[in-house]
């Protein structure tokens, strides 16, 4: 069997950024297949998501990491209800409640089970 070498490609990186320095590390990686993980305030708006896609065509992940200083420790976690659970859980993501339709679809799909 004939071996031939593989020329050109494109490379993969996994990149981290705020958001303010996403944009300018996205641009010096054009060429480039990128995993971003994006360490936010707060969720990301539709027009940002478009702006970090419009700076590198190779942008394929973005794993969006929200910091938030909530906490809630293990012991007091036993003992919330599974609803309670969920919205800490989105709260500590997002740092701030679930929206109403979304916890509707959380509590329906238990239901289900």
């Amino acid at each position: 069997a004939e071996q031939i070498p593989v020329e050109g490609g494109r490379r993969l990186v996994r990149l981290e950024s705020d958001l303010e320095g996403a944009i300018p590390l996205l641009s010096r990686h054009r060429d480039d297949i990128i995993e971003l993980t994006l360490r936010l305030k707060e969720p990301l708006t539709s027009g940002e998501t478009s702006a970090l896609k419009s700076a590198a065509e190779g942008l394929v992940t973005i794993i969006p990491k929200v910091e938030s200083g909530e906490t809630v420790p293990i012991a007091q976690r036993s003992s919330l209800s599974d609803e309670m659970l969920f919205m800490q859980y989105y709260k500590t993501q997002y740092g701030e409640d679930p929206p109403a339709e979304l916890k509707e679809a959380f509590l329906k799909l238990l239901e289900e089970e």
